[in-house]
């Protein structure tokens, strides 16, 4: 691995995916006891570092872009070069960590590191937080 930055579980907890900064690029790692096995590259970016990255319900994985100032949306059961669902342009443009939140958990927000701000976006699917799906867990 190289600089590794963000790092999520699948919602069935049987992958764990991993950003690299430096590299650009998003690894799905299968999770066998205390072991990664099976990498396979999700998608590798041509420009701008990765930052932080958390998945939703539906395990679509969502990861910072520093200075591209936005949060590139993954389908991570596709092919690297289809990979890219979307980006969701922001207001600021060094997003850094992201977490989803809210009443319906469909908030995310986003810490800006050029403006030391939060900003949030709606999507139409809940984030996989375990404070979302279990209260008595946080």
């Amino acid at each position: 691995m190289g600089a590794t930055n963000g790092l999520d579980l699948s919602p069935n907890g049987a992958t764990l995916y991993v950003s690299e900064a430096d590299t650009r690029e998003v690894w799905a790692y299968r999770l066998d006891g205390t072991k990664l096995a099976a990498p396979r590259l999700v998608k590798k970016f041509d420009a701008f570092e990765l930052d932080g990255l958390r998945t939703d319900l539906d395990g679509r994985i969502f990861v910072a872009r520093p200075l591209n100032g936005t949060i590139a949306i993954l389908a991570p059961d596709k092919t690297p070069d289809t990979a890219l669902v979307r980006e969701a342009p922001l207001r600021g443009k060094v997003p850094t960590n992201l977490t989803f939140g809210g009443p319906d958990g469909k908030s995310v927000f986003v810490t800006q590191k050029d403006g030391k701000f939060i900003e949030t976006f709606r999507v139409d699917r809940p984030g996989r937080e375990p404070c979302l799906q279990a209260s008595n867990r946080c």
